[in-house]
């Protein structure tokens, strides 16, 4: 978005300069914003928003899990035992493929 915002801005400045001959104002005209809508549909193409998004709730999920085996290591540390280990780690592995976003794979 600054990107863009920046792109515009130089657009202003470039013609309020007078000494900028008109026909190579008019080509930047034509040229620049096409380069700030080449920046916008990269942007949408690559969702960066909403991996951006995806990628908070996966460190959301993963801060949980982390607290949750804390506690448990805890427990078991002072000798209690816990019978549901397995199917705590299925659990989370199933959370884990539904929810953490592939931030690398690009559209």
């Amino acid at each position: 978005m600054v990107i863009i915002l920046l792109i515009n801005f130089t657009q202003v400045v470039l013609f309020q300069i007078p000494s900028i001959p008109q026909d190579l104002k008019h080509s930047l005209a034509t040229i620049i914003p096409v380069v700030g809508s080449l920046f916008i549909t990269i942007q949408q193409k690559l969702a960066w928003q909403t991996k951006s998004k995806k990628a908070k709730k996966s460190t959301a999920l993963y801060s949980n899990l982390l607290k949750h085996i804390e506690h448990r290591i805890e427990i078991i540390e002072h000798g209690v035992v816990i019978d549901d280990v397995i199917e705590l780690w299925n659990l989370s592995l199933l959370k884990e493929v539904e929810e953490v976003p592939a931030i690398l794979v690009t559209y």
